[in-house]
């Protein structure tokens, strides 16, 4: 189950990196790349979360950083929607603490 939401992370967070240097072009990310990182996020995060409560172990200062990623994300999402601008250091931190969290997720793995 682990491993699932690692690759569903990793696809995210490719889906990510385009989304932030189209933001660096200034050219806003085309919405079925918004809705796919969010299921990739999604599916990701409903693993992890299967897995910590069917086997009771789980990396949890991986979900932490997850979860905080997942506020930035959806922090960044409801700017996007209202037509608000965010600094590019959102963003920045947002993928830095997705990437944290990958990192720690691959660490728990090994």
């Amino acid at each position: 189950m682990l491993y699932a939401a690692l690759g569903s992370f990793i696809i995210a967070a490719l889906f990510g990196a385009i989304m932030l240097f189209q933001w660096t072009q200034k050219k806003r990310p085309a919405s079925i790349l918004v809705i796919a990182k969010g299921a990739f996020v999604a599916i990701g995060l409903g693993c992890l979360v299967t897995q910590a409560i069917a086997e009771g172990e789980y990396p949890q200062a991986a979900l932490i950083f997850f979860i905080l990623a997942l506020l930035g994300g959806a922090f960044l999402l409801y700017s996007d929607l209202v037509k608000q601008h965010v600094p590019l250091a959102v963003g920045v931190i947002h993928g830095l603490l997705g990437i944290t969290a990958i990192v720690l997720l691959l660490l728990y793995l090994a």
